[in-house]
């Protein structure tokens, strides 16, 4: 019984459907190998909302071509604000298009139980 709720849930048409409102869906890939398989099962997420309602537009962002550099713990951040993080690189660009996306898709390979190190590093820079 579970299973088919779940599948259910999932697989609705109703659920995706906007009624005609169009959609801007943002994946952001966390894998360091660039159209690797988590690249191809994300883009086949794509397609199965796209079956349901050809009005959703995506734009896909790979970490591992992105200029995001690693947070070096120094707390500026957190104790005066974002602005003022030392660390000059696209954080303001990533932030604005997943600020003006309707929803976000995150594709990531699990290595050890957990995301990868560039997704992680994704994530800690917008701790703040």
């Amino acid at each position: 019984m579970r299973n088919e709720t779940f599948y259910k849930y999932y697989t609705t048409p109703s659920i995706i459907k906007t009624g005609g409102i169009f959609m801007k869906i943002l994946e952001v890939i966390g894998s360091p190998k660039n159209n690797g398989n988590t690249y191809k099962t994300v883009k086949m997420v794509e397609n199965r909302i796209k079956e349901l309602d050809s009005d959703m537009e995506f734009e896909t962002i790979q970490l591992a071509t992105s200029n995001l550099k690693t947070c070096n713990g120094c707390y500026v951040c957190l104790s005066r604000g974002e602005n003022y993080c030392p660390l000059k690189d696209d954080r303001e660009l990533l932030e604005s298009k997943l600020k003006s996306a309707d929803a976000i898709i995150f594709g990531t390979p699990v290595y050890t139980y957990n995301v990868s190190w560039i997704m992680k590093n994704f994530l800690d820079r917008f701790a703040y």
